[in-house]
């Protein structure tokens, strides 16, 4: 292009023209049969959303078990559907109990960020959120729970992604679900109580 605006793409001219109407229209801006206005256009405001509130719902007691893997301890959860990766991301973790450990599972009052959860929790007490090894734990000895909303650890991100225990009647799951993005307010998320 030669002229003034030698930075100027073929693709912004298209885009401009299309911002004004078409050429019908640049060209009557030209000719002086329309007139443009152009004004600047405040920043949209960012909603805040309110604070999140939570509501222990349930306390489970997990007790101690033991399992030598990360698979081993899955397999003691029977479960019908499990995320290929959990083994080998989680290999290197501590897996099993050695004392009986009281878990709370919280509910929120609206959809929830993993970081807004874990803000919540440190403004509430400091809560600890669960490990993968509780995680395991109730999928083990509670099934019953994850049948009646899903479970999310917030303890066990790995790659952009938290483990969750899912499940509905007859179907139970451990899966990982992104942290990006916003959980249900029906998922409970488990909590190491004092």
């Amino acid at each position: 292009m030669n002229g003034k605006y030698l930075d100027w793409t073929r693709g912004e001219e298209e885009a401009l023209l299309n911002i004004v109407g078409g050429t019908e229209v640049a060209r009557a801006v030209l000719r002086g049969d329309k007139k443009l206005t152009v004004e600047n256009i405040a920043p949209q405001q960012s909603v805040t959303p309110p604070p999140l509130v939570g509501t222990v719902v349930k306390t489970i007691t997990l007790k101690p078990y033991n399992a030598k893997s990360v698979a081993e301890a899955i397999k003691l959860g029977k479960y019908d559907g499990v995320d290929g990766d959990i083994v080998q991301l989680f290999a290197d973790d501590e897996v099993g109990l050695t004392t009986a450990q009281k878990v709370i599972l919280v509910q929120f009052d609206r959809n929830w960020t993993n970081t807004e959860v874990l803000a919540w929790a440190k403004e509430n007490g400091d809560k600890k959120p669960i490990l993968p090894k509780h995680i395991y734990a109730i999928g083990a000895q509670h099934p019953e729970e994850q049948r009646k909303r899903s479970i999310a650890g917030c303890g066990s991100v790995r790659d952009g992604r938290v483990l969750y225990l899912g499940g509905y009647s007859v179907w139970r799951s451990l899966y990982r679900s992104s942290v990006s993005g916003d959980w249900d307010q029906d998922c409970v998320v488990g909590f190491l109580s004092e």
